[in-house]
């Protein structure tokens, strides 16, 4: 890990003392990715990937799976549709995401891209997976921060307040997002991990700084909000 200019096009900013702590100390990042809000441009996820690497001594990418598809049917877009557009945003992401991982060195990229779907085959995934699905059925706390959260995806690509049924189409997506702001560190197979996004996932923070008793976070587990800072304004020289 060693300090590169990138580093100061990126403001953070941590929810917590504690989270602030594993940022410092740097262990694992988890960059989650989103599809569909055209925040995550080609030239930015390059420039993200490459100030984490050097901010990090490991690096990890999450982007949606199947789940992307899902939001866009919730939003009213036809399964066929929904499916193509959900491939080809995906796909972008993931290509663009390996892509900068090569240029930082790393030589196998694709082992550090990954989907709900590639997750499911790590164990410790798939069983905090089941238990969030299940606690969303049973604890209010968690059924209204996912759906929540789904619900805020479908207002971004639909016109109008969701329905219920919208809602229910759409909270497959915060929920295979669950697992990885609960416990990186253990899906990952690291101490301490950093998962970092572009804005607060405000119905997930309570869960995120561990106020909901029946899901904690586990200790090395943070969280931290990554932004681009404006480029800076050069004084025009007099004539």
């Amino acid at each position: 890990m060693s300090t590169h200019s990138h580093a100061c096009r990126f403001t953070v900013r941590t929810l917590s003392d504690p989270h602030q702590r594993l940022l410092n100390r740097a262990e694992h990042v988890l960059i989650g990715l989103s599809p569909f809000n055209g925040y995550y441009k080609p030239h930015f996820v390059r420039e993200l990937v490459t100030w984490a690497h050097h901010r990090f001594s490991r690096i990890d990418v999450f982007v949606p799976g199947w789940e992307a598809a899902h939001t866009l049917t919730g939003a009213g877009v036809s399964p066929r549709e929904a499916v193509h557009r959900a491939r080809r945003a995906t796909k972008q992401l993931r290509n663009t995401a390996a892509g900068a991982l090569l240029s930082c060195g790393e030589s196998d990229p694709r082992l550090r891209v990954h989907t709900s779907t590639t997750l499911a085959n790590r164990p410790a995934y798939a069983r905090l997976h089941d238990r969030v699905r299940a606690q969303y059925v049973h604890d209010p706390a968690i059924r209204t921060a996912c759906r929540e959260t789904a619900r805020a995806a479908v207002e971004t690509l639909s016109a109008g307040e969701p329905s219920e049924a919208q809602i229910d189409l759409a909270v497959s997506y915060p929920l295979a997002e669950l697992p990885l702001i609960l416990d990186s560190p253990g899906i990952f197979g690291v101490e301490s991990s950093v998962v970092i996004y572009h804005r607060e996932m405000e119905p997930f923070t309570p869960l995120i700084l561990g106020l909901v008793p029946t899901v904690r976070p586990v200790g090395g587990q943070g969280f931290a909000v990554v932004t681009s800072m404006p480029p800076p304004i050069t004084a025009r020289k007099p004539r």
